[in-house]
């Protein structure tokens, strides 16, 4: 979920936030084949770039366009299961770091370093955890660094 642009996803969020909690549904009365066209354009092109809650916020508001198109409903009740999947990865992440850190700290290092190796595989693109990843994992080299000069001396 990591984009070339910084900017895009959380831009997209923002403008799709915008429109979709100040413009009424009443003014795509004219024109609301194009307006979920769009959308539903907008929210499938949101979800191939893996950008899965964005995906999610895309197509409600294609369903707020459409109610009625099956399409939105079985992407929305995927997007859900995937969201509520990648939530509980985080927590787990999280979770894993936090373990590295303790085995860091104790001077187990490989502990950490395996640790560490398996909240990668779940963080995905949470900048937050990824930063503490990356923490974590220059700490856990300086410490092989240190453990080797003095074991060299």
């Amino acid at each position: 979920m990591k984009y070339s642009n910084p900017i895009l996803g959380p831009l997209a969020a923002i403008i799709l936030f915008i429109a979709l909690y100040t413009t009424p549904i009443q003014s795509y009365a004219q024109n609301n084949t194009k307006a979920f066209a769009k959308a539903f354009a907008f929210a499938d092109s949101v979800y191939k770039a893996k950008d899965y809650k964005n995906a999610f916020a895309a197509y409600t508001y294609a369903a707020r366009l459409n109610p009625n198109e099956p399409k939105v409903a079985l992407k929305i009740s995927e997007l859900q299961k995937i969201v509520a999947e990648l939530d509980q990865n985080n927590v787990q992440a999280e979770k894993m770091l936090f373990n590295s850190e303790k085995y860091l700290k104790s001077g187990q290092l490989d502990l950490a370093e395996a640790e560490l190796a398996n909240a990668n595989k779940l963080i995905g693109n949470q900048k937050v955890l990824l930063e503490k990843a990356q923490s974590i994992k220059k700490l856990i080299e300086q410490s092989k660094a240190l453990e080797n000069t003095f074991n060299t001396a």
